[in-house]
Parts: C-alpha cells; sequence; structure tokens
C-alpha cells in the first residue's frame, strides 16, 4: 500500500491539532449543554409554588432553631448563627410594621441609618413565634444555587469526558496502526521478505513503515545476489578442479614414462620433464585464479586473442596426446609436418584444456 500523500506531517502537528479539535469540541459541548440546563432550572425555580415550598421548609427550620435557643425580641441578632449555615438564605423581621432584623445589615445600621425597606406582599411573610412575642419575617433563598453548582460540575466533568472521548479516538487509530505494524514485523522475522508492510498516512510512523518496506526489499535483493553468487562460485569450483584433472593425467602419465625407463635417450627425458613441468605450472595457474574467486567475488573478464606459429600452438599438445593413446595400446599414426604460419588462438590454456578433455574422453 502506499501513503495517499508524499508531504509529510509531524506526529506533533498531527498531536496539537487533534487536541486543539478535541479542546474546541468539548468546549461547544460545555456551552450549549450548560444553555439548556440553566434554562431549565431557571424554568422549574421561576414556578412560585416550588419557592413557597422551599420558603415554608427554612421558616420552620427557623421556627425550629429560635424556640430551641429561646431568642427574644431584643435577642434577634442571635440568628446571625443561623444565617452563617444558611448562606443564601436573606431574612427581614418586622414588629409592628418597624423593622427589627435584616440579615445583611446589623441592628445598629438600621438604626442610625433609617433604612426604609421596601414594603412586600403581605403573602410574602411568615409568622415566627418568638420567647417573648410574635414577629413577621420576610425570607427569600437563592434555592436554585446548589442546582446551579451540581449541574457547573457535572457539566464540567462531561466536557472533560468528552474531551478524553475525542483525544483517545484519535490516538487509537494511531495505536490500531503501531500493532499493524509489529505484525509486519512479526512475518518479516519469520522469513517472508515477499511480505509488504502496511502504510498509511504521511508521518513519521508511515515513514518508518517505507523504511522497512526499502529495507526488506535491499535485504531481498542481496539475498538473491549472494545466492548468485554462491552459485556462480560454486560452478567456478566445478570447473577449475575438473580443469586440475586433465593435467594431472598427463602429469601422471609423462611420470610412469620416465619411472618404466621407456625413454634413454637424455633429450627426450628432458622433453617430458619439461612437459611435466608445463603441466604443473598450468595446474599452478588453475590454482591462483582459484583463490583469486574464494571471496566470491566475479569479475567481467575479457579475452585476448593472440597469433602463435603453427608448431608451438598444436605440436606438443598433439604430441603429448599421441603418447597418451599408445600408452592406451591404440596404434597412432601422426604427420607433425607443419606449414609455415600462425594460427589465432583465443586463450592458450582454454585449447589447452580442450586438448586434455580428448585425451581423458
Amino acid at each position: 500500500m502506499k501513503a495517499k500523500s508524499e508531504r509529510s506531517i509531524s506526529l506533533y502537528l498531527e498531536w496539537f491539532l487533534l487536541l486543539f479539535l478535541a479542546g474546541i469540541l468539548s468546549v461547544l459541548f460545555f456551552v450549549v449543554s450548560w444553555f439548556v440546563i440553566e434554562q431549565q432550572i431557571d424554568r422549574y425555580y421561576v414556578n412560585r409554588n416550588i419557592v413557597q415550598n422551599y420558603n415554608e421548609k427554612y421558616i420552620s427550620k427557623l421556627q425550629k432553631y429560635v424556640t430551641k435557643q429561646g431568642i427574644s425580641l431584643e435577642e434577634l441578632q442571635r440568628l446571625d448563627e443561623w444565617i452563617i449555615h444558611n448562606r443564601m438564605i436573606y431574612l427581614q423581621i418586622r414588629k409592628d410594621d418597624k423593622w427589627v432584623y435584616c440579615s445583611d445589615f446589623s441592628m445598629d445600621e438600621i438604626q442610625s441609618e433609617a433604612y426604609d425597606f421596601s414594603p412586600y406582599p403581605s403573602d410574602s411573610y411568615y409568622d415566627i413565634e418568638l420567647s417573648d412575642g410574635t414577629v413577621q419575617v420576610f425570607i427569600m433563598g437563592m434555592y436554585s444555587y446548589n442546582a446551579y453548582t451540581i449541574a457547573l460540575v457535572a457539566d464540567i466533568i462531561a466536557s472533560c469526558l468528552m474531551f478524553l472521548v475525542f483525544t483517545m479516538f484519535g490516538i487509537r487509530r494511531k495505536i490500531r496502526y503501531i500493532n499493524q505494524l509489529s505484525r509486519d514485523i512479526e512475518i518479516l522475522e519469520g522469513g517472508n521478505l515477499e511480505y509488504e508492510v502496511y502504510t498509511q498516512g504521511n508521518d513519521e510512523i508511515t515513514n518508518l513503515a517505507k523504511g522497512l518496506n526499502a529495507m526488506r526489499i535491499s535485504f531481498k535483493n542481496q539475498i538473491r545476489e549472494i545466492e548468485c553468487l554462491t552459485k556462480t562460485n560454486q560452478e567456478m569450483v566445478t570447473e577449475i578442479s575438473h580443469d586440475l584433472r586433465t593435467p594431472l593425467t598427463s602429469v601422471l602419465l609423462y611420470a610412469e614414462i620416465l619411472q618404466n625407463k621407456k625413454c634413454t635417450d637424455e633429450e627426450e627425458k628432458q622433453k617430458y620433464l619439461d612437459k611435466i613441468i608445463k603441466k604443473i605450472q598450468f595446474m599452478k595457474n588453475l590454482s591462483d585464479r582459484l583463490l583469486e574467486y574464494s571471496a566470491y567475488h566475479v569479475e567481467e573478464r575479457h579475452v585476448q586473442a593472440e597469433y602463435i606459429s603453427s608448431h608451438k600452438g598444436l605440436y606438443d599438445e598433439l604430441s603429448d596426446m599421441c603418447h597418451y593413446l599408445e600408452e592406451q595400446g591404440l596404434k597412432v599414426k601422426a604427420d607433425m609436418q607443419w606449414e609455415k604460419g600462425n594460427i589465432l588462438i583465443a586463450q592458450t590454456s582454454h585449447f589447452n584444456k580442450c586438448l586434455c578433455i580428448l585425451k581423458i574422453q
């Protein structure tokens, strides 16, 4: 598979864009959800019956506190302690149309400044029994405060979860791709170099996958070259071994002639010794070639043709062949008269090799 785009994008940029997009979506979710929740809370607490139920609930609590503490008209400031534990409640208390207590001001401030509190509808007051009489209490509370607080915390948590979900969804794609690369590498480790590593995207991980594919192809080509060189080397060793076998046969033949004293003329003996030395030199050249190719390195060689005299090019080898055939019990009639002139031979060693093979056959 090939990547859709050749332009590489850094993982840093991808992660930044992912986090930025997740943050934007989370903020939008928070704003929209908070608007809806706020509308629902306001709609719920705007109901007069709901507010009245809360008022009656806290008036009941206040009455219990006053009765338990035995608070009188002169001791209304002691209600400050109850207000501290119920901070969302606002109280105004009057006695005979005169304000005697306000939870936001002290009695000294009320008396010195002569605050003129706006009158409220008569049904907004509740009677409270003090230890020395009855007073009218106006109560007002931020009853939706707890609901707003709980809703705000829940909305923040939901938005954070939304951010994590978006982020994990983006990371999950990369993790799945990394796991796919891990499985592909295991396949390559098993020796299957024909398997192509899957690539997607255009970031550093994609570049890694492309690098693995390039390494796989390079390694496969190297193995193919090594196999080819090994095969060539084996063929070369086999060929040189065969080349060594043919001159060894001639050397053995000449040695037997000298050993059996079939040749008494000193000049002829020297001729056979020269032939033995020549064959040994030929075998040495072959062994040098074997060392040259032992490092699995095969170089292209260009054979240089040469002109040599007919007598020099053919007489020695054909004479050796005649002696060999006579030793094998064959009758040989040879005409060794050569016309003057030169013959073209590509390489003397190859020509000698052909004649040696004919001897063996």
